[in-house]
């Protein structure tokens, strides 16, 4: 064997070498899917808004909607279907209170002045007008993004207060239009009616 091909032949025996200890010294390295976002605590309100703001258990009405990825593929659109799926939580838990106060209030004060029919249909009227009169105040409070699943959830909050003053005004005019009752009186029997109704309904 030549000068040469002796050269050539260690100098490869050395690389093999070198790689195989290099081999040896490489950690397992096992990679992971990088997530557009890391996956952060789910906030309270998602599955109780009532514990999440005690101080407004009793004065708020809360709807939380949620949009899922996989209906949404858009982000903003899933925050606007979250946003209106909690609308629509609103509205139901406000046509089923004012439902549950007309039930009292019409055994107190409709039915000995208005037939059946005229209070069913009077009912349905006053409760379409203050629902949609009370949703255009409702708040959007907080939307939040669950980056395991791309779902979205929506906090929408409505007060009380403008319920019970919508519901109010509308009776009153019902009082003062329809009904041959002392107005101040009947209006002392729904403000009473409203307060149990709302002691019974937000659980004080």
């Amino acid at each position: 064997m030549t000068r040469t091909m002796l050269i050539v032949v260690c100098g490869a025996m050395v690389c093999v070498f070198a790689v195989g200890c290099a081999d040896d010294k490489q950690p397992n390295v096992v990679t992971t899917p990088i997530t557009s976002a890391p996956i952060t605590e789910e906030p309270k309100w998602v599955t109780s808004p009532m514990q999440a703001f005690p101080e407004r258990a009793k004065t708020t009405f809360f709807g939380v909607g949620i949009a899922e990825r996989r209906y949404h593929p858009g982000k903003n659109m899933r925050r606007r279907s979250a946003t209106e799926a909690a609308r629509l939580e609103v509205q139901s838990q406000l046509e089923i209170f004012i439902a549950s106060v007309f039930k009292d209030y019409q055994e107190d004060v409709l039915t000995p002045n208005m037939d059946m029919a005229e209070t069913q249909a009077l009912t349905t009227a006053v409760t379409k007008s203050v629902v949609a009169g009370t949703l255009v105040g409702a708040q959007s409070e907080e939307i939040w993004g669950d980056s395991s699943t791309g779902d979205y959830y929506a906090l929408v909050s409505l007060s009380m207060d403008s319920v019970a003053k919508q519901l109010k005004d509308k009776i009153a005019e019902v009082e003062k239009g329809k009904l041959r009752v002392a107005a101040e009186e009947a209006h002392q029997d729904l403000d009473r009616i409203i307060e149990a109704k709302q002691q019974e309904f937000l659980g004080q």
